[in-house]
């Protein structure tokens, strides 16, 4: 909130306190006072007057003085009509009133007078609201005492309440890098009631409450703090982690060779990692297979082998008797392919030294090699492996060789390959 210009004077010859702005001067013995420009200000808080003037206690010598040009000087008070109260360039100025003042006939100036004493906040006691009922989301906080409401009023008689300010601390839970972390929140609102609602903490907190506005600030009183009886958590949340485990075997197309990794080749392995927060009590995994329902686990982390060509929802519900939260990832297992090479190059040069099918999502493999004799030399059941071009511990002669593979994919696609390979050395 910007302040508007003010001129504070404090007159020591004369026991006066005096406030100037543009067109008045306002004394008001010891105690002070302070003029608001409302035409002046940016932020439009006083609209619909010139002026509003606010003494810390209105005494029984305050004056409001019109400083500026004019022969003759017309004062009013609001009303309907407005009622004509004196013809001389001041006032004595009364709390909760407002003020019309004609100059020469013609030019006009409007003002409203708080007495701050008057409405100055009284607070006792900051309660919790027990009967706010999104206590999943926020936290209602109600301030007992003589709660006195700021306002002012217009020439025309529209009421405009004035904001109070309310800074409420309290700790919270944050997700750090990898684990729950207690902090410190700070919340400042404008309120114009006597209570306030902040985002609900994720564990057990006081909350310390501070009570200022504009005025008190501008005349160093302290309004209200105070802290609340400790608060029992409801709200939850979670911090839903997988990790994947990796395969490394370059022939293998949409591998898993990153942690993160949610798609690619069957099988992904993934572990899921519910990360609650304080006030959870209950985790519960719903798994669901192309929107249908899966399967259920009610443990804070599980591991699941995703063998299965399709898409998977994974939903995350942590809970406890008052408030739930939920996150999701979505898993995705690739369609299956085969592929076999027509030829390999065993010279140990690191590229295409062992003949290996390319693949993705296989669920069974089976692969022999047989030379020109038709004599079986080499076996394999796992797609990830592959002939390095030696029959037992002799490397085999250049030439071609024949293969045959039987494979069934995730998603049921059945597979039958034969051919023949050649070993170029």
């Amino acid at each position: 909130m910007k302040k508007l210009k003010i001129i504070l004077i404090f007159t020591l010859l004369a026991t006066f306190c005096v406030a100037n702005a543009q067109d008045f001067t306002v004394s008001n013995g010891t105690e002070r006072v302070m003029i608001y420009n409302a035409k002046d200000d940016i932020n439009h808080l006083y609209s619909g007057i010139d002026y509003l003037v606010v003494f810390a206690k209105i005494m029984p010598q305050a004056e409001i003085m019109y400083t500026g040009n004019g022969s003759s000087f017309d004062w009013y008070e609001f009303g309907n009509p407005a009622v004509p109260i004196s013809n001389q360039p001041y006032i004595s100025p009364q709390a909760a009133t407002g003020y019309i003042l004609k100059i020469d006939g013609s030019r006009t100036l409007s003002l409203w007078v708080i007495d701050y004493s008057e409405v100055q906040q009284q607070i006792d006691d900051i309660i919790i609201d027990e009967s706010f009922t999104d206590v999943c989301n926020f936290t209602k906080l109600n301030l007992q005492g003589n709660l006195m409401p700021l306002w002012y009023q217009t020439p025309e008689g529209v009421t405009h309440q004035i904001g109070r300010e309310l800074t409420v601390r309290y700790a919270t839970q944050r997700w750090g890098s990898d684990s729950w972390l207690t902090v410190d929140t700070v919340v400042t609102e404008t309120v114009y009631e006597n209570s306030i609602e902040v985002p609900a903490p994720l564990t057990n907190t006081n909350f310390d409450v501070q009570v200022s506005d504009r005025f008190a600030n501008d005349f160093g009183i302290s309004v209200f703090s105070g802290q609340s009886a400790t608060y029992q958590a409801f709200a939850v949340r979670n911090k839903l982690l997988t990790s994947t485990l990796t395969r490394d075997a370059e022939n293998e197309d949409q591998r898993p060779d990153n942690p993160i990794f949610l798609e690619g080749s069957a099988p992904l392995d993934i572990h899921f990692i519910a990360n609650p927060s304080a006030a959870v009590t209950h985790n519960q995994w719903n798994v669901f297979k192309e929107n249908q329902f899966f399967f259920v686990r009610n443990e804070a982390d599980f591991n699941y082998s995703f063998s299965e060509y399709g898409r998977y929802k994974v939903a995350l519900v942590s809970s406890n008797e008052q408030c739930s939260y939920s996150d999701s990832v979505v898993v995705d297992i690739s369609e299956s392919i085969l592929e076999a090479p027509n030829v390999f190059t065993p010279n140990g040069d690191g590229v295409n030294d062992e003949f290996r099918v390319a693949y993705r999502s296989l669920r069974s493999f089976q692969m022999a090699v047989y030379n020109r004799w038709g004599n079986k030399i080499y076996t394999s059941n796992d797609p990830q492996h592959g002939w390095n071009g030696n029959i037992g511990n002799r490397e085999a002669a250049a030439g071609p060789y024949f293969y045959y593979i039987k494979a069934e994919g995730t998603d049921g696609k059945k597979y039958v390959k034969k051919g023949d390979i050649n070993l170029i050395r």
